[in-house]
């Protein structure tokens, strides 16, 4: 069965870009165009929706359960302290625990994963799976794979963890994240970047160790199709985003017409029975008195023959793109007192609205507010925590991060 793989676009929601594959195909051509293009490629497909990571969250959780369902009902209340906004106004998808009950999570709003499920429904596409693009970009454990782009850069830092960047601040984010985790750096970086790219190289410096370049024949998108898994990368249509749920969603409407249909067949049934008993009784009555009168009129006669016949017929009725300068001048002047915070580590990065967001989690409270103290003396920075809580011996904290407005 042929397989097409949809790349979504977080700035131009109405594009995309696409690859049709079969099985006799290892690489095929990658096509860039509206999303009204798209259904006629994905005809008789199976279809694989890779939503940008900048959409989403990627994160953790140890669940006390291995019931599936349980778990989905737990998780929102397990994570809220992590999110600023309202958990119900999220959704959550998640792989199977593994055998320390740690699963790995996807977070997006509600609002935007609606917004994504309609412009496909708009076009005539119903997708097998949804997955974050971040998790089919290729991994092995001590790595840090880097994917380039023309607008964006894909980086994967873990089995469940990574970001989606502008271009002009994917080397930047990577040296933040590089330079809060001295404890385990990565080994090396692989960069992925198209043999024929027209944009220079990104220049990683001493990042890491080393720094592996692999050249690209292809569109990127036959590289993330290449290492799609659908034992390992999270499928986000679960729960109320299941097949079988959006089956259940539009038999709903009609179950009550489908009840008062099926009681009204029944009576009807019921009609023609008692109408087929009646005239099959008439009839016995009938052939009877005939029998009697052609015996009376042909006393010679032997017997008669009766024939009958029975028809019966049923009928079916049938955002525009964050400001880099911005970005770079929020983390140059931050980045020197983060680094000096012990047990610091930075579990997500978001940039919007001139606005620095980070989750991280520290070894206690005492180091959350000597951070604060020490970005506060820069007089041109506003420092606000969104949230903070205690939990095995760490302290999970978001911070936002204002610079003054020009």
């Amino acid at each position: 069965m042929a397989t097409l793989f949809l790349h979504l676009n977080s700035e131009h929601r109405d594009e995309a870009e696409w690859l049709h594959l079969d099985d006799s195909i290892a690489m095929g051509a990658v096509r860039h165009g509206p999303l009204s293009l798209v259904a006629n490629d994905a005809k008789g497909a199976r279809v694989i929706v890779l939503l940008p990571g900048a959409d989403m969250t990627l994160t953790d959780a140890v669940v006390p359960t291995r019931n599936m369902q349980r778990i989905a009902a737990a998780l929102p209340y397990l994570l809220e302290e992590k999110f600023a906004s309202d958990v119900e106004d999220l959704h959550f998808s998640f792989s199977k625990p593994n055998a320390d009950n740690k699963i790995n999570v996807v977070a997006i709003a509600r609002d935007t994963f609606d917004d994504w499920l309609q412009r496909l429904a708009d076009v005539g596409i119903r997708p097998q799976a949804i997955i974050p693009d971040i998790g089919a970009v290729p991994y092995s454990e001590g790595t840090w794979s880097v994917v380039d782009g023309v607008d964006t850069v894909l980086l994967r830092m873990g089995l469940n963890s990574g970001l989606s960047s502008d271009r002009g601040c994917a080397v930047d984010t990577l040296r933040l994240s590089l330079s809060l985790m001295a404890e385990e750096p990565p080994a090396h970086i692989v960069y992925y970047r198209n043999v024929d790219d027209e944009v220079d190289a990104l220049d990683f410096g001493d990042l890491a160790p080393e720094v592996d370049v692999e050249l690209l024949e292809g569109h990127r998108l036959n590289l993330l199709a290449k290492h799609y898994d659908a034992d390992t990368t999270i499928n986000m249509l679960q729960g109320d985003y299941s097949r079988r749920e959006q089956l259940g969603k539009l038999w709903r409407p009609w179950r009550a017409t489908a009840v008062i249909a099926a009681v009204c067949l029944v009576f009807f049934v019921a009609l023609k029975a008692f109408d087929y008993v009646d005239l099959k009784k008439q009839q016995t009555q009938l052939t009877t008195q005939v029998d009697t009168v052609y015996k009376r009129i042909f006393p010679k006669a032997t017997g008669g023959v009766s024939k009958e016949r029975v028809q019966s017929l049923l009928k079916k009725l049938g955002n525009t793109k964050t400001s880099s300068d911005g970005f770079l001048e929020l983390l140059d002047k931050v980045a020197d007192d983060l680094k000096k915070t012990n047990k610091l580590e930075i579990t997500r990065i978001a940039y919007s609205n001139k606005a620095l967001n980070l989750a991280l989690t520290l070894g206690d409270l005492q180091g959350l507010d000597n951070l604060k103290t020490r970005l506060t003396k820069d007089k041109s920075l506003s420092i606000e925590i969104q949230s903070a809580s205690s939990r095995n011996d760490k302290v999970e904290a978001r911070l936002q991060i204002t610079g003054e407005q020009r």
